[in-house]
């Protein structure tokens, strides 16, 4: 496991893409990252749970990052993350997209409603 660290936001390298297995990509934020439950999110977080449940034939691999946001012009959108030249390397069968809550923060909001 690499930790890395991205304008003050931890994230964690999701493992290498397994070309032999069918493979389930998960992009998102803290949700998907697993950050309520950090001290076991490798047993807890979501990705990791439909991993169990899948078996070995899956590799879901879990792209999130917590803080990422969905817009453009939000204050750390993912598109300028870098995992998605590592998702287009994966080629992955299914993309599950997280996205979206961290918008939704006043703080973070862009545009007029």
């Amino acid at each position: 496991m690499n930790l890395g660290l991205y304008i003050g936001r931890l994230f964690v390298h999701s493992e290498r893409a397994d070309l032999t297995r069918r493979r389930i990509a998960c992009i998102g934020d803290s949700i998907t990252f697993g950050a309520g439950v950090a001290a076991t999110r490798r047993t807890d977080a979501w990705t990791y749970i439909w991993q169990r449940g899948l078996g070995s034939s899956f590799q879901v691999l879990n792209y999130g990052v917590s803080g990422a946001t969905l817009q453009q012009e939000g204050d750390f959108p993912y598109r300028r993350i870098g995992f998605l030249n590592r998702l287009r390397k994966a080629q992955p069968e299914l993309i599950v997209l997280m996205l979206g809550t961290n918008d939704r923060s006043e703080k973070r909001r862009v545009g007029k409603e």
